[in-house]
């Protein structure tokens, strides 16, 4: 198993999106943006790399972890400036636009690459 790195951002994910996420299935992640990761987001891509930028998801709060690479993410704060064709923003996948889109909501998408192991 790998250790945590300064060059990794970890979230945690339920077992059933981590299993997705695990399969390849799923291709995106959506997260509400709270001020703690819009913090945490906006330091680690000032702070590192992009050909650097990866993603450590845990199982729940099991010791079960993997590492994907980040491509790219972008911050939302209504509909109407989500751009086609960037993401692909699959319900399949999670995507729920009510999710970050309440009053004073915003909403965050990464796109994911593959497996670092």
């Amino acid at each position: 198993m790998r250790t945590k790195k300064e060059t990794d951002l970890m979230f945690v994910s339920t077992f059933y999106w981590f299993d997705k996420l695990k399969s390849g299935s799923k291709k995106e992640e959506y997260r509400e943006l709270k001020p703690f990761n819009e913090n945490r987001v906006l330091n680690y891509v000032k702070r590192v790399p992009k050909d650097n930028w990866r993603i450590v998801f845990r199982r729940g709060y099991t010791g079960t972890t993997m590492t994907l690479e980040l491509l790219d993410y972008e911050f939302y704060e209504n509909p109407k400036a989500m751009r086609k064709g960037r993401f692909e923003m699959k319900p399949e996948w999670g995507f729920k636009p009510e999710l970050g889109f309440g009053e004073g909501k915003k909403l965050i998408v990464f796109k994911l690459g593959k497996e670092i192991v």
